[in-house]
């Protein structure tokens, strides 16, 4: 019975939905799935360098799927 419990509890914790905000991306492409978002204080022009690389990944191996999700 104890590996029910855990089970149902897991279960409901991870399919339950969140309450969702107005900024957040949660479907492919963003809301209605169109590639277009609503962003606002977007640089007008980057820096001759590019942006600031915040992280990287080695070794990861090879395959055709991403590090981030």
């Amino acid at each position: 019975m104890n590996n029910f419990t855990l089970l149902l509890f897991f279960t409901l914790i991870f399919t339950s939905s969140p309450a969702q905000d107005k900024n957040s991306v949660s479907e492919f492409r963003g809301k209605g799935r169109t590639g277009i978002y609503q962003e606002s204080n977007l640089l007008k022009v980057w820096p001759a360098a590019g942006p600031v690389e915040l992280w990287t990944v080695d070794n990861i191996g090879n395959g055709f799927v991403s590090p981030v999700f």
